[in-house]
């Protein structure tokens, strides 16, 4: 949800998100993230990782959640106030 609407995300990028999300707060190697979503050899995918990152950010309205650690790999950086307003987001959907 941004900005109290839903996103759309394709399955790729909800996938990412997903890996992203599991291991919050923590730096996943650009190699296990292409493993995770291609299944295939890191170099491979390396430009379709980068584009997903970017598409991802844009849907997720902050760019600063998702951060770049050049080299190494991407981290979700989200606080714990952040998680709990986004629950509480989602219920109020739910409850409505």
């Amino acid at each position: 949800m941004r900005s109290g609407k839903e996103i759309l995300l394709s399955d790729m990028e909800f996938r990412l998100l997903d890996e992203l999300f599991r291991k919050r707060n923590q730096i996943v190697p650009t190699s296990d993230l292409i493993y995770a979503l291609w299944n295939t050899v890191p170099t491979a995918c390396r430009a379709n990782l980068a584009n997903l990152i970017y598409r991802l950010r844009n849907h997720l309205g902050d760019r600063s959640l998702i951060v770049s650690v050049h080299g190494v790999g991407y981290m979700l950086r989200v606080s714990q106030d952040y998680l709990e307003r986004i629950v509480n987001q989602m219920v109020t959907m739910v409850v409505a």
